[in-house]
């Protein structure tokens, strides 16, 4: 799948910064983006669902974040949303990992 999508959230992890076997830096962390939705009983907003993600970054894009992005910080991702699937005693799962071409401060 090739999907370019652009997600709004927040950091949900601490970013974890590995290197690969040839020295290429490797950056993970989860990303939670919660659907908001007013509620006029309680005449307020409220937090409905939330999707997560699992981010990863590479090279100077991973050295940035690991320096700059910190747990609990709202952010935007831009990047390729690739599907995982698999079967785990006889269950059928499904894996959204996200490549993250791109990081802002929402």
């Amino acid at each position: 799948m090739t999907d370019v999508v652009t997600v709004r959230g927040f950091v949900a992890s601490e970013v974890k910064m590995t290197l690969t076997a040839s020295g290429l830096p490797v950056a993970n962390f989860r990303l939670g983006s919660a659907e908001r939705r007013f509620d006029r009983t309680q005449n307020q907003w409220i937090d409905a669902a939330t999707n997560w993600y699992s981010v990863s970054m590479f090279r100077s894009l991973a050295q940035n974040a690991s320096a700059s992005v910190s747990k609990g910080e709202r952010v935007i991702v831009t990047g390729k949303l690739k599907l995982r699937q698999w079967s785990n005693r006889g269950r059928s799962t499904r894996h959204c990992p996200r490549d993250r071409r791109r990081r802002g401060r929402a």
